[in-house]
Formats: structure tokens, C-alpha cells, sequence
């Protein structure tokens, strides 16, 4: 095999092995926007904290997660 074949090889598996992380990538994204994590809804699947129910830390109002903090700026953790 001379060096212009093995330089043309060289370029067509690196041009492949780019096209292949081209659509792994893409492949990934789609994954990534078919799994919300919010429904939009409520708040089905997460782990609320004690007390949310009396101080409404985590919301979920008109499509959106709401967040809030105590007059400390102290919360706690959604899962």
C-alpha cells in the first residue's frame, strides 16, 4: 500500500468516525427533549420536602415550576 492510499484511508475513517459522533450526538439530544422532567402539570415523580404543603416552597402554576426560598433565603431540596 502506497502513502496516498493510506492518506485517503486515514481521511475516510476519521470523515466516518466524526459522522458517526455527529448522530450519536444528535441521538442523545433527542433523548434528552423527549424526557421533561416537569409535566407541566404538578408535581408527579419528585420527592417534595416536609412542610411544602404549609409554606408552598415548590409550585406548579400555569405550566411552570415555581421556586421559593424562606425569609432566610433557606428552602430545602426537590428531587
Amino acid at each position: 500500500m502506497n502513502i496516498k492510499t493510506l492518506n485517503h484511508l486515514t481521511i475516510l475513517a476519521l470523515f466516518l468516525l466524526g459522522l458517526v459522533g455527529v448522530i450519536a450526538k444528535n441521538n442523545n439530544e433527542e433523548e434528552v427533549r423527549n424526557n421533561n422532567l416537569f409535566n407541566g402539570k404538578d408535581l408527579t415523580g419528585w420527592k417534595i420536602p416536609k412542610g411544602n404543603e404549609e409554606v408552598g416552597w415548590y409550585q406548579a402554576k400555569q405550566g411552570i415550576l415555581e421556586l421559593r426560598s424562606g425569609p432566610k433565603k433557606k428552602g430545602s431540596v426537590l428531587w
